[in-house]
């Protein structure tokens, strides 16, 4: 029923919907032709009523970094490498899901994001039994392991005629191994 331009039939603004449109903009054309001119046309609105959504273009990243990383779960459990392999495989999933935004997630001016999700990981991972230097630890060693992982995936995925779950499959398998792997590193 609302427009947001005025002529009837484009669906209002919302800033879900303008970040929606900038994720599928970018997947399309690359991020390099994500611009607030460009988006506006995109929604068929003007530049300007972007900023009722949006405070600027970092606002907007901020929240397409947002969106990407929404789906990544940090969970409770009394075995610290459930949590490690949730947090693990649900980032790795979000960055395959969204290649060709894995550059802005991983970008040192979005490292916030990831900030925060480790530190509720490490947070987890003490619950979980974990002394807080060793829950670092386990923190960065997975997530190296789920970043080098996207890296060699990404492209693979791009190429195509590789199938994500046999990729899927050799990452848990790699993953399930590290795991046991830290344990004694751990203390667990």
């Amino acid at each position: 029923m609302g427009t947001g331009t005025g002529t009837g039939t484009a669906p209002a603004l919302t800033r879900e919907r303008v970040i929606d449109a900038a994720i599928a903009l970018a997947e399309r054309e690359g991020l390099g032709e994500l611009s607030m001119r460009r988006l506006a046309a995109e929604l068929g609105s003007g530049t300007m009523s972007l900023y009722n959504h949006v405070s600027d273009k970092d606002d907007l990243l901020d929240g397409m970094v947002e969106r990407v990383l929404a789906g990544v779960r940090v969970t409770s459990s009394p075995d610290w490498r459930d949590v490690a392999a949730t947090w693990a495989a649900d980032s790795r999933a979000a960055l395959l899901d969204r290649m060709a935004l894995i550059p802005l997630v991983v970008a040192p001016q979005r490292v916030v994001h990831l900030g925060r999700i480790s530190r509720a990981v490490v947070a987890e991972l003490v619950q979980a039994g974990l002394e807080p230097h060793a829950a670092a630890v386990v923190v960065r060693v997975v997530g190296r392991y789920f970043a080098g992982a996207v890296l060699l995936d990404a492209p693979r995925l791009r190429v195509g005629g590789v199938d994500r779950a046999a990729l899927d499959r050799t990452f848990d398998i790699g993953l399930t191994a590290l795991l046991a792997g830290l344990g004694p590193e751990v203390g667990r």
